[in-house]
């Protein structure tokens, strides 16, 4: 088995078309105000906003570790080793800016951004990228499900950590940062949101290692 590098955007990663398994043995989701504050604050960090305008250079993620094949052809899981907690964290913070889409009127690039938490396979059917043994159904309904058809309580801690992160940082911070200027006006936040749609799935890289077969 070997070990391959990957330089790699969210873009790439999330729109492979590969799920990402969370295995039962990993921890669960555990992220507390001070650990996705400090990750969010990272990457507010690489903006650089002059005069209303947004630019950025590529932010790196740290290194992530999967087990699978990412060439193509190949089986279409990836197990998590690490890294699980970034990606859920960035899953939530789409979840949260997919839903500010839909509150601008902004349908399309609210399907878009989603395309990077659901998927389809070959059939048509739906597919969680991002796939977790631990938080099912939860995460499933709360985060996953565009339209948010089926209530979820959170019960378990994992859960209340879902559920905190989305609705205390991710949701608001999304709609802080676009709509940071009151004098700006509905089309402004609408092409503000857009291009922080851009900047996060074209400039965040990470840097994984995948053990493949070979």
């Amino acid at each position: 088995m070997n070990i391959k590098p990957y330089d790699k955007t969210i873009r790439n990663l999330l729109g492979s078309k590969r799920q990402f398994i969370i295995p039962r043995f990993q921890r669960e989701y555990s992220w507390d105000k001070k650990n996705y504050q400090e990750f969010l604050d990272d990457m507010i960090g690489n903006l650089v906003i002059n005069s209303g305008k947004i630019s950025s250079s590529q932010y790196f993620l740290g290194t992530m570790l999967f087990i699978g094949n990412f060439a193509e052809g190949t089986e279409q899981e990836i197990q998590v080793v690490d890294g699980q907690q970034r990606l859920t964290t960035i899953t939530i913070m789409f979840s949260a800016l997919s839903d500010r889409f839909i509150e601008l009127n902004e349908n399309t690039l609210s399907r878009q951004i989603f395309t990077y938490i659901m998927t389809e396979d070959d059939d048509g059917n739906e597919v969680r990228i991002l796939k977790s043994k631990t938080n099912y159904p939860f995460f499933a309904y709360f985060i996953q499900d565009k339209d948010k058809n089926t209530s979820a309580e959170a019960v378990t801690e994992e859960e209340h950590c879902i559920k905190e992160t989305y609705h205390k940082s991710c949701y608001i911070w999304v709609k802080k940062f676009i709509e940071n200027y009151p004098q700006w006006n509905e089309s402004m936040i609408k092409e503000r949101a857009k291009k922080l749609a851009k900047i996060y799935t074209h400039h965040l890289t990470i840097l994984h290692r995948a053990y493949e077969p070979g």
